[in-house]
C-alpha cells in the first residue's frame, strides 16, 4: 500500500511539472500598441452645422488598426466632448472596423453642450471682456480602442485629442427644413455608404425648399451595372420610386411608384454623379462628373484643370498643390458650357454655388491641401489649409 501511494504521488508531481513547463512556453504580451492609435483621415478646418443638415454625415473618421497583443476583436469608439477633459464624454460611434461616420446632429449636441447656438440674441463675453456671438467654437474628439468587453481589466488605448472648429450660422428667421429624398441600391457597400439595399443607409438628396420637389445631390456609384431606387422616407421602402422601364437597370429618366423596376446609370457605367429628381414631373437624371481646380491661383492657370482625387472614405475630392494669390474655381469634366460643371462663390464664406463668381485665394504662395466637399446636398463647401 505504501508503494502504491508513492507511485500516485510521483504521477501528480509529473503532471504538475509538465503543466508548469507548458505555461512557461506561453508568451502573451498584453500592452498598448507602440505605434499608437491615430486618425488617418483629414480633419476639416471648420464644420458648418445647421438644423437643415442634422441627418447628414458631418465626417467619416478613419484610423489605423492597433495590436493590443490579444487574440480577440478590437472595439474602436469615436468619443466626443465639449471640454478638453472629456468630463461629458459621449460615444459617437462604436465599431470593429477602422472607420466610423458621425452626423451633423451629433456635432450639434456637442456644440450645444459647449454653450454654442445659432440664436442671434444670445452672446458671450470673450477673454478680453468683449461681447461676441456664441455661434462658433471648439468641440473635442478622440479614439478609444479596447479588447474584450471593455471592463476595468481590459487593455485599452486612446488617441490624441483632436480639436474641431465648428460654426453655427445664426438663425435670422424661421428656419425651414427642405424636403428630402433618398437613394438606396446595390452601390451602397462599394461606395462605402453602408450595406447594399439598406434603407437606413440611403444617400440624401435635398429639395430647394420644404414645399418643392426638385431634389438634388451627389452620389458615388462606382461600379457598372449598379441599380437603385428613390425613397421618400429614410429607413423604409414605403412609396419608393423606380424606373418606368421593362427590366431592372433601365435608365429612362422617368420614374413611377407602382409597377416600377430598379433604376440604372447612363450606359450602365459607374461614376460620381450629380443626381436630380423631380417627383412632381416624375423625372430623374444622373450626370457623371470628375472635378478639378482651375484658375490664376493654380499651377496651370486658366488653361487647364488640375484634377482632384475622390476619397470614398470621407466622400470628398482632394489634392495637394502649390497655390499663389489669385482667382480660381472648381470645374468638372474640363467643361465651361454647362453651369452645373463649375462651382464658384456662394452666399457665405466657404460655400459654393453653380456658376458662381470666381473664388479668391489670398494666402501666401505655398503648398496647400484643398478639399471639395459635395456630400451635403445643396450645401457644397471647400477648404484650403497649408501643408
Amino acid at each position: 500500500m505504501k508503494k502504491f501511494s508513492l507511485i500516485i504521488m510521483a504521477l501528480f508531481l509529473a503532471i504538475g511539472f509538465t503543466s508548469c513547463s507548458d505555461s512557461d512556453d506561453l508568451n502573451l504580451t498584453v500592452q498598448p500598441d507602440p505605434e499608437g492609435l491615430n486618425f488617418t483621415s483629414t480633419i476639416s478646418s471648420e464644420y458648418i452645422l445647421t438644423n437643415d443638415t442634422r441627418s447628414n454625415l458631418a465626417e467619416r473618421f478613419v484610423w489605423n488598426e492597433v495590436d493590443l497583443g490579444l487574440p480577440t476583436d478590437i472595439t474602436y469608439e469615436v468619443q466626443g466632448a465639449s471640454t478638453l477633459e472629456f468630463t461629458d464624454m459621449k460615444v459617437l460611434g462604436s465599431t470593429n472596423e477602422t472607420n466610423a461616420g458621425v452626423t451633423v446632429d451629433q456635432f450639434l449636441q456637442l456644440a450645444t453642450a459647449a454653450g454654442l447656438d445659432n440664436d442671434p440674441e444670445t452672446t458671450i463675453t470673450d477673454t478680453e471682456g468683449n461681447t461676441v456671438a456664441n455661434n462658433s467654437g471648439i468641440i473635442f474628439i478622440r479614439l478609444h480602442a479596447f479588447a474584450g468587453n471593455g471592463n476595468a481589466n481590459s487593455v485599452e488605448q486612446f488617441s490624441d485629442v483632436q480639436e474641431l472648429n465648428v460654426f453655427l450660422p445664426e438663425n435670422v428667421g424661421a428656419e425651414e427644413m427642405p424636403a428630402m429624398l433618398y437613394v438606396v441600391g446595390s452601390f451602397l457597400d462599394d461606395a462605402q455608404y453602408g450595406a447594399e439595399w439598406t434603407a437606413g443607409d440611403a444617400v440624401a438628396l435635398a429639395a430647394s425648399s420644404a414645399n418643392t420637389t426638385d431634389f438634388q445631390g451627389y452620389v458615388s456609384i462606382p461600379n457598372a451595372d449598379s441599380q437603385f431606387k428613390f425613397l421618400p422616407t429614410l429607413g423604409t421602402f414605403d412609396g419608393d420610386y423606380g424606373d418606368t422601364g421593362a427590366t431592372d437597370g433601365t435608365y429612362s429618366e422617368t420614374i413611377i411608384q407602382d409597377g416600377e423596376v430598379n433604376c440604372g446609370t447612363p450606359d450602365n457605367e459607374g461614376g460620381y454623379f450629380l443626381v436630380n429628381v423631380d417627383t412632381s414631373e416624375l423625372t430623374y437624371s444622373l450626370r457623371p462628373q470628375v472635378w478639378g481646380i482651375i484658375g490664376a491661383a493654380t499651377p496651370t492657370g486658366w488653361d487647364n484643370d488640375t484634377n482632384l482625387t475622390y476619397n470614398p472614405e470621407d466622400k470628398t475630392w482632394t489634392i495637394d498643390l502649390d497655390l499663389i494669390p489669385g482667382a480660381f474655381k472648381f470645374r468638372a469634366n474640363d467643361n465651361w458650357d454647362d453651369n452645373v460643371d463649375n462651382l464658384g462663390a456662394g452666399d457665405e464664406q466657404g460655400m459654393l454655388s453653380f456658376s458662381g463668381d470666381d473664388l479668391n485665394f489670398e494666402g501666401e504662395a505655398g503648398n496647400y491641401h484643398v478639399v471639395l466637399d459635395l456630400s451635403n446636398p445643396r450645401a457644397y463647401t471647400y477648404t484650403i489649409t497649408a501643408n
